[in-house]
C-alpha cells in the first residue's frame, strides 16, 4: 500500500480491501503504535448509524499525540444511514483525522462516500486469487485442488479472499446474462461456505466454471 512517509501527508480518508492488520502494520512502520490514545478501531459485520455517531464524536477531538486520530473501520456491510453520517465527518475540512474504511465490496458504497476517499490496495491483491480470476477452468481446478488438499480443508479464508475478488470484478463488468449468472454463483458460494455441511471444494468448482476468464 502506497502511503506518505509522514503521517501528516496522509490523505483525509482511504478505502481498502484490506485487513485492521494490515493497517496497522502500515502505521507501526512509519512510528505509529496501535495502543495510541490517537487510534481507533472498530471492526463489524454491519456500520450502523450509531457507530457512525461515535466515529464522528470522536474525530470532533483534537489529536493527543499524534499528527492526526486514526479511525480504522472495518465492516462487511454498512447502512445508507451510517454511510451518510459518516460522510459528514469526511467533509467536516476542521477535523484533523485520516479514516481507512475496510471493506471487501468497496464498490457497494454510496458514490457520494466514494469520491471522498482514496481507494488503496490491500489484502485483494494476493497471488491466489488474481491467478484464479485469469486461469482456465482446468488451471482453476488444480488452484482448487491445492487450496482444499485432498481432503475437506475447513479453513475458509483462501477461498473467501477469492470469491470476494470474483464479486469485485465481476461487479465493474457491463451487464450480461453471463455476468448475472456468474454472480449469482459466487454470492451463493459465500453464502454456503460457513456452513458445517458445504464442501468447499465442490462450492469452488461450481463458480470455476460458472465464472467467465477475467
Amino acid at each position: 500500500m502506497n502511503f506518505p512517509k509522514k503521517l501528516q501527508d496522509f490523505h483525509h480518508a482511504y478505502s481498502a480491501r484490506a485487513t485492521t492488520t494490515e493497517i496497522l502494520a502500515e502505521l507501526a512502520s512509519r512510528g505509529v503504535m496501535s495502543a495510541s490514545p490517537d487510534v481507533f478501531r472498530i471492526v463489524t459485520d454491519v456500520l450502523k448509524i450509531d457507530d457512525a455517531r461515535d466515529i464522528r464524536m470522536r474525530a470532533q477531538t483534537r489529536p493527543v499525540e499524534l499528527a492526526r486520530r486514526i479511525f480504522i473501520i472495518e465492516f462487511v456491510g454498512a447502512t445508507t444511514d451510517a454511510q451518510n453520517a459518516l460522510l459528514k465527518s469526511l467533509e467536516e475540512p476542521t477535523i484533523q483525522a485520516t479514516f481507512f474504511l475496510l471493506t471487501p465490496r468497496p464498490y457497494q458504497l454510496l458514490a457520494t462516500l466514494r469520491s471522498r476517499v482514496e481507494m488503496i490496495g490491500g489484502i485483494a491483491a494476493r497471488t491466489a486469487p488474481h491467478l484464479f480470476l485469469s486461469a482456465h477452468v482446468d488451471t482453476r481446478m488444480d488452484i482448487i485442488k491445492k487450496m482444499t488438499k485432498e481432503k475437506e480443508d475447513r479453513t475458509i479464508g483462501e477461498p473467501l479472499t477469492i470469491l470476494r475478488d470474483m464479486e469485485y470484478a465481476l461487479a465493474s463488468l457491463p451487464y450480461s446474462p453471463k455476468k448475472i449468472q456468474a454472480l449469482r454463483s459466487v454470492y451463493l458460494a459465500e453464502r454456503y461456505l460457513a456452513d458445517n455441511g458445504a464442501s468447499i471444494k465442490h462450492l469452488l468448482e461450481q463458480v470455476a466454471i460458472l465464472v467467465p476468464k477475467l
